[in-house]
């Protein structure tokens, strides 16, 4: 038996969403999954980010993606 999953409660005591239990860890295995592809991009990037005259588009892009690496983290509930 799969018991559902209550992610919260809207004002009055309403559910906002109900999942599985199963579906739950699914996303969370996507999630943690993510951050650490995020974590990968990031260091290969940092590895090719030259000492000197570093170009914007590469500073825009590592900024991105420590954005999105943020996010993911706090969907996933990851501190690492």
């Amino acid at each position: 038996m799969i018991l559902p999953y209550h992610s919260g409660y809207a004002a009055g005591g309403r559910c906002q969403s109900v999942e599985t239990a199963s579906e739950f860890e699914k996303t969370k295995r996507f999630s943690l999954a993510r951050v650490r592809a995020l974590e990968a991009r990031i260091a290969d990037l940092e590895r090719r980010l030259p000492a000197h005259s570093t170009p914007p588009s590469l500073v825009q892009e590592l900024e991105d993606l420590e954005e999105q690496l943020s996010e993911a983290k706090r969907v996933s509930g990851s501190d690492s």
